[in-house]
């Protein structure tokens, strides 16, 4: 899964713990990593989520629901 548009200071634990806690831990996360400056160490804007199984992602409505809460 990609996420973008993040805050430069976004860290993979926040990330985390937003997904788990708009979708009540639903989705296990295998991964998270932000894509980041190599000079500042700061977020270029995106991350890439690696999920242990992609089932509940096919789900339509699963993001009808997860973004109609942020």
């Amino acid at each position: 899964m990609v996420l973008r548009g993040l805050d430069a200071l976004t860290t993979n634990e926040k990330i985390i713990e937003c997904i788990n806690r708009q979708t009540n831990s639903i989705i296990k996360i295998k991964n998270c990593q932000i894509a980041r400056d190599p000079l500042t160490n700061l977020s270029n804007g995106y991350a890439f989520v690696e999920l242990n199984s992609i089932q509940v992602l096919k789900n339509k409505n699963f993001f009808l629901i997860f973004f109609s809460k942020n």
